[in-house]
């Protein structure tokens, strides 16, 4: 999902824009005073490392919001920030869109949430022994478990990790390059991800 803070008029482009990008291309970019751009100054979009979202300064992410400005006519800056302070900087309103979010209540308070891709998480073992299969052998056999601080994965995944974080199985990554970089060291043995970030990581492990 992308998301865009909820105070900001970025909240009401973000909204257009998704209808706009579901329409012909020739309805883009026609009029020069586009009303799509709230005011004179460049909106702010952040992205994360992200695998196929965002390598790089390539990625699916990439090509989604230099469309967006092409069709809008909206001036864009992208940034690349850790995760938890892209949420940070959406909530004081400092920024405007971010995109890969995990929409649940209290981001609701402060963002809206506009759907471009659907993808489920799993879990990623490389762990001795066989791998969980459900998330009651998650937390039966609680490895130890790698994710990327403030990330959230839905349920029943968000559960699990509050409960072994608890515990003493969880530990946090700066980034999802760190992430695979500590399951490739064996310093974690398992991760909650997905199959568009994982197949982009795993070849690069050695």
């Amino acid at each position: 999902m992308s998301t865009s803070a909820k105070s900001h008029p970025a909240a009401a482009l973000l909204r257009r824009m998704a209808a706009l990008l579901g329409t012909a291309l020739w309805l883009a970019g026609s009029a020069s005073a586009n009303p799509l751009c709230p005011g004179k100054q460049p909106l702010q979009f952040a992205h994360h490392a992200f695998g196929s979202f965002y390598s790089d300064g390539k990625g699916i992410d990439v090509d989604l919001v230099n469309e967006m400005s092409r069709r809008s006519g909206c001036h864009i800056v992208q940034t690349l920030k850790p995760r938890s302070r892209i949420w940070r900087e959406l909530e004081e309103g400092v920024l405007e869109m971010a995109g890969n979010g995990i929409e649940n209540a209290q981001r609701n308070q402060f963002a809206v949430f506009i759907p471009y891709i659907a993808v489920r998480a799993r879990l990623l073992y490389r762990g001795a022994g066989r791998a969980p299969a459900t998330v009651a052998e998650l937390l039966q056999q609680h490895p130890r478990l790698g994710i990327v601080r403030s990330f959230k994965h839905g349920e029943p995944y968000d559960s699990a990790v509050d409960t072994l974080r608890q515990q003493g199985y969880v530990v946090e990554a700066r980034d999802m390059d760190q992430l695979f970089e500590w399951l490739q060291l064996g310093r974690i043995q398992a991760a909650i991800t997905h199959p568009m970030i994982y197949q982009y990581y795993l070849p690069r492990l050695q």
